[in-house]
């Protein structure tokens, strides 16, 4: 199996630094069209793929979000977490952000996964979405700088961020 090609071997097929190539693949205004169609030939002729982990250490962002699903029976057939999955998905992706699925089982909890996602920038962000009332874990989240947001869900004790729909005048609207 022939080894990866990196940035600094498509510099160095090129004769531009590793920066030069790195703006190019950023499609930078600073690099000039005969240096980009230049780079852009040799990266097409090896075959070359960023390193997405590298790129993301740069960065500072995995351009992943996390979705966190109760754990209950067949929480992926149910219906309304489908939807919200769909929602999510669909957004994410138009934003070029790939989800990470997780199920807030005992495990998750007691090893305090959710926090390690955000800590380790496994994730950009994390949504909870219908958290039972036996999420008291989530409290973790009150007063936090932590990219959080609780869906669909609300716990007035813990004063952490969330988005609901208005059910009061969803109702009133029906009856309407």
């Amino acid at each position: 199996m022939p080894k990866r090609k990196t940035i600094s071997d498509i510099a160095k097929a090129c004769d531009v630094s590793p920066s030069t190539v790195s703006l190019v693949l950023n499609n930078s205004p600073k690099i000039s069209t005969a240096t980009r169609d230049k780079v852009l030939a040799v990266i097409a002729q090896h075959g070359y793929r960023p390193n997405i982990q590298a790129r993301n250490l740069a960065f500072q962002s995995s351009r992943t979000v996390s979705v966190v699903l109760p754990d209950i029976d067949h929480v992926f057939a149910d219906h309304y977490f489908g939807e919200i999955l769909s929602g999510v998905y669909a957004g994410a992706t138009n934003l070029g952000y790939k989800v990470l699925i997780d199920l807030a089982n005992k495990k998750f909890i007691q090893t305090q996964e959710y926090l390690q996602i955000l800590d380790e920038q496994r994730a950009d962000g994390m949504l909870v979405a219908g958290a039972t009332n036996y999420d008291q874990y989530l409290s973790v989240f009150s007063n936090s700088d932590r990219p959080f947001m609780l869906v669909n869900h609300y716990f007035p004790d813990l004063g952490i961020n969330f988005v609901s729909a208005d059910a009061k005048a969803s109702a009133r609207v029906a009856a309407e």
